[in-house]
């Protein structure tokens, strides 16, 4: 599945490569908040922003990651916690039950 998915990466690089060399000759200018770019090629702000777009898509998957890597160690440490104390309850006699004083 892996190869899949960067196969499409791969031709969508590529086709944005080729839409930037096919408008290399446009000029835009860039304007975010109070700065203001002219003159910038239209490929080059095209290239920026899918820059910016995979970085943003990088830390948000690593976010996500983090995440449920810190949930997994939570259950294990839960299902470690459980079986301690199932084995802890099999291993228990019935004189030591007895001895508690609780009733069945």
């Amino acid at each position: 599945m892996w190869v899949a998915r960067w196969i499409l990466v791969l031709i969508v690089f590529i086709v944005a490569l080729w839409f930037g060399f096919q408008n290399n000759s446009q000029i835009v200018t860039v304007k975010f908040w109070k700065y203001q770019a002219a003159d910038v090629p239209l490929a080059m702000t095209l290239f920026v922003a899918y820059v910016l777009g995979a970085l943003t898509w990088f830390i948000v998957a690593i976010v996500q990651y983090l995440q449920i890597k810190a949930e997994v160690m939570s259950v294990r440490r839960e299902k470690a916690r459980l079986e301690m104390e199932l084995s802890n309850l099999r291993n228990m006699t019935i004189e030591e039950d007895a001895n508690t004083g609780e009733e069945k």
